[in-house]
């Protein structure tokens, strides 16, 4: 199947539980309830990847990534909730219009959708440190984060009932800073794992939130 690895990816990461994760939310609020009737769900991507300044190799492994978790979505939707599923393969920016949407999920006969709107995974400074020599001399050292962000929306008939950012961040490595420049951060693309694995676990804890959404 074309997204095993990502399926596979999911089965062996719930396993391992050494890594902290923080998910924020601007305010907590009542969780909307889908209305009965939740038995064929649309899944599709509107964030286009080639609308940024990502360097190619980065974009490559931003679509790489959006096609996993569209993937493990579905296989979850499935074999969680029992629903069937229409995932879309290919972008089409006129999908983020609603009324778009709207014909969409009647084409396909969907009684639900949800919606990726955005997607980032990459290294954000923390701080830095300086340290004094007993000779007088000072270093730096800057201490980053691996950071995942995505927001979803769920849409029901005609309606938007959901727009949900969740956030995941887990502490990842350190470098000097030379010369009082600011030290670049890791790449994304080389720690691919990392970013993967920190992507994996953000859309669980999406995928938890969805569940609650759900009427069982």
């Amino acid at each position: 199947m074309r997204y095993c690895f990502f399926v596979l990816v999911l089965l062996q990461c719930s396993c391992v539980s050494s890594i902290h994760l923080s998910q924020t939310r601007d305010e907590p609020k009542p969780i909307p309830q889908l209305s009965a009737g939740a038995k064929h769900i649309l899944l599709l991507n509107t964030f286009d990847t080639r609308k940024h300044k990502f360097r190619e190799n980065k974009k490559e492994l931003y679509d790489k990534f959006i096609d996993g978790v569209l993937s493990i979505t579905d296989t979850y939707l499935k074999n969680r909730h029992g629903v069937s599923t229409t995932l879309l393969d290919s972008l089409n920016d006129v999908y983020s219009q609603d009324s778009a949407l709207y014909h969409l999920m009647i084409k396909h006969n969907a009684t639900h959708a949800i919606v990726l709107n955005s997607f980032n995974v990459d290294f954000q400074q923390t701080e830095v440190e300086t340290t004094r020599s007993p000779s007088g001399g000072k270093s730096k050292e800057a201490f980053y984060d691996i950071v995942s962000d995505m927001e979803f929306s769920v849409y029901e008939k005609d309606s938007l009932i959901d727009k949900q950012s969740v956030l995941s961040r887990q502490n990842h490595s350190s470098r000097p800073v030379v010369s009082g420049l600011l030290a670049a951060g890791p790449n994304v693309v080389v720690q691919r794992k990392d970013a993967w694995m920190i992507t994996e676990r953000n859309l669980k804890n999406y995928l938890s939130y969805f569940s609650k959404m759900m009427r069982e």
